[in-house]
């Protein structure tokens, strides 16, 4: 679902490059969509497996983004909801929620400086709600947004981290930019894609 999946399968596995084929992804664009922003600045983190996901280094670099909440969903270790609080007061929880579109789409920005993703359904998402995302060069989803600087190159850095989160933030058209190219992944185009690799006898 990535060209960086690709390249590690043909590195790690010796598999020949006209055996693999590229399917991206796909998003519901009707569910996630664009919505009414949140009055406050809001950064939204997705939660679930957040050790790999880099929550710490979110909490860290907003510490550095002035003036913005960051709202996290999924599943987080109360000691480490209680050391993010304690490190960034303007956070909040949510725990499992039934319906993140709604979320993703009141806030301004997706933060998600993951150690590793093959292709991060969160990032896809995000940009289908018309919010830029942060995410590293560690995501396959990183492909996907409209400028590489968008993507940090050191999951550990929060300091850039930071600051390309006010940049997006400050990008007045990106949101639309993302919506775009996230509609270019519908669930029927992924599914038809798929469905052509099979038929061609060539898949597995």
């Amino acid at each position: 679902n990535s060209h960086m999946v690709r390249s590690e399968l043909m590195e790690l596995y010796g598999l020949p490059e006209e055996r693999l084929h590229l399917v991206r992804n796909v998003v519901d664009v009707e569910r996630f969509r664009p919505r009414e922003k949140s009055d406050v600045p809001t950064v939204v983190f997705p939660g679930g497996g957040v050790a790999r996901k880099g929550l710490r280094v979110a909490v860290e670099a907003m510490r550095r983004v002035p003036d913005a909440e960051l709202v996290v969903m999924g599943h987080v270790p109360r000691m480490l909801q209680a050391w993010a609080k304690s490190t960034y007061p303007r956070v909040q929880f949510l725990g499992q929620v039934p319906d993140p579109e709604r979320v993703m789409g009141a806030a301004h920005a997706l933060i998600l400086p993951t150690m590793y993703d093959p292709s991060s359904n969160a990032v896809l998402e995000a940009m289908a709600c018309a919010v830029p995302a942060v995410t590293t060069l560690h995501d396959g989803a990183a492909e996907l947004l409209p400028h590489r600087w968008m993507a940090i190159s050191d999951p550990l850095d929060a300091d850039r981290c930071a600051e390309v989160l006010v940049a997006v933030m400050n990008e007045a058209t990106l949101g639309e930019t993302c919506r775009t190219i996230a509609s270019q992944y519908t669930m029927d185009e992924g599914f038809t894609q798929l469905l052509n690799v099979m038929a061609s006898g060539e898949a597995g």
